[in-house]
């Protein structure tokens, strides 16, 4: 028998969207009257715009409502009928294209305004391209930052990152990425008016570190606790809503809440699933277009994803202590997210610490037929080599998370059943035998 929601879950959830869907409405008369609206790739720091008093949207975030209303598919038509290409990346491209929208009935949210700025990332061609067809359309100004990353042989410190990066970290890296974000800054006050403000950013930047560690403690908890207190679903709205807010006081006691409900559900004994029988780690983008995927695994065979990457990123990525220099540790920031995404210890150790029965990995499609960008949001074979290699189940799957059109919900189902019973199962049942990597 399914597991019934806590209250808690389902009303955090249902308050969360709630918030941001009137702060998106707020949004759109804020632009109305004149004030600064920018749209940006998930690489960039959001905490630079808010001590700029500058709206901002990030795109990946956008694209996830916009899938999630069931709108990508209708943009990506509207697109190939302007000409673009048809096998733009549905995640970085179907949020600008809700510019597109005419029909306000259709329009999620209400539709996007156009924005003053877009920021993108230089990480993915792709994007960089995307961004700059809408700019010459509509006549945006853009600009264009390095995404930060520092060498694999940080691996063995991951856990020592978030606390002592500038031990690890080049300085000339670091003070390469804040001469861009003055750059970034300097450009912002030529096209929006606004001023930068060292006292508003320091306040914003301690905000976004006190919440990223109610995150740090919330990851924690859901992987020492057994059953499992919440399932991805209910994971991934109470994350990303206040990621989108990051620097306010409102997700700042957001992530208060959800950490203090959270280890109120473990005290009292609540789970996800009251039968658990499998805890697993959901590695890749969650599925916006379609959350209620997750809960067929833990209704048939009783297994819940634990794991998943945006808590726990937030967790050892985006919490990193000052250094007493706020556009020093901002940079930190950046870097830091980009080195502890691609690591494929972090994974590893995630998994082992988590005691894990098996990951499931998923691919987004070739980028020459549409599938998302590979470059942040997607894992190398090297990560999935070395969670076999150890000895832990994988399975491989292939699924766009806001394009229903490019998601194979049937046969997914199936494939993954087929993995939990097969390899999963007989896996925990040895005990979950690991091999000596050294």
């Amino acid at each position: 028998m399914p597991t019934k929601k806590p209250a808690y879950s389902q009303n955090f959830a249902r308050e969360n969207a709630a918030y941001n869907r009137e702060w998106f409405k707020d949004l759109q008369q804020r632009v109305k009257g004149g004030e600064p609206f920018a749209y940006v790739h998930i690489n960039v720091p959001l905490e630079i715009f808010r001590a700029m008093g500058i709206n901002v949207v990030v795109n990946q975030w956008w694209s996830s409502v916009v899938g999630a209303k069931r709108k990508t598919l209708r943009y990506k038509n509207m697109l190939k009928e302007r000409g673009y290409r048809d096998n733009m990346c549905d995640y970085c491209s179907s949020g600008l294209a809700s510019l597109m929208e005419t029909d306000p009935e259709e329009a999620p949210w209400g539709g996007l305004p156009k924005p003053t700025v877009i920021v993108s990332g230089k990480g993915c061609s792709a994007v960089e391209k995307i961004f700059d067809l809408f700019s010459e359309e509509y006549g945006i100004p853009h600009i264009s930052v390095d995404v930060a990353a520092s060498p694999i042989s940080i691996s063995d410190v991951v856990s020592d990152l978030s606390e002592n990066w500038d031990k690890y970290y080049d300085q000339r890296q670091i003070t390469a990425y804040v001469e861009q974000y003055r750059d970034l800054i300097a450009f912002l006050e030529q096209h929006t008016g606004q001023v930068f403000s060292y006292s508003k950013f320091r306040e914003i930047m301690a905000l976004a570190n006190e919440q990223e560690t109610y995150y740090q403690k919330i990851r924690d908890l859901i992987l020492q606790s057994q059953p499992t207190p919440l399932n991805i679903a209910d994971q991934l709205p109470a994350t990303v809503i206040p990621q989108w807010h990051r620097g306010t006081e409102w997700a700042r006691d957001r992530a208060k809440l959800f950490y203090d409900n959270t280890k109120a559900m473990v005290d009292a004994g609540e789970a996800a699933c009251k039968e658990e029988k499998f805890r697993l780690m959901w590695l890749g983008v969650g599925l916006w277009q379609n959350l209620g995927f997750y809960d067929h695994f833990r209704d048939n065979y009783g297994a819940v994803f634990s794991w998943n990457e945006y808590l726990a990123l937030a967790a050892d990525g985006y919490r990193v202590a000052s250094n007493g220099d706020p556009l020093e540790t901002v940079a930190a920031r950046m870097v830091n997210v980009m080195t502890v995404v691609r690591n494929d210890q972090w994974y590893l150790d995630q998994a082992i610490a988590g005691e894990l029965d098996g990951v499931v990995l998923m691919g987004l499609g070739s980028i020459s037929e549409g599938g998302t960008c590979g470059y942040s949001f997607s894992r190398p074979a090297t990560t999935v080599s070395l969670l076999k290699r150890a000895g832990i189940p994988v399975c491989e799957i292939q699924g766009d998370p806001v394009n229903p059109a490019r998601f194979d919900e049937v046969g997914l189902k199936a494939q993954i059943g087929k993995f939990i019973e097969e390899e999963v199962a007989p896996w925990q049942a040895a005990g979950r035998p690991l091999n000596n990597l050294k």
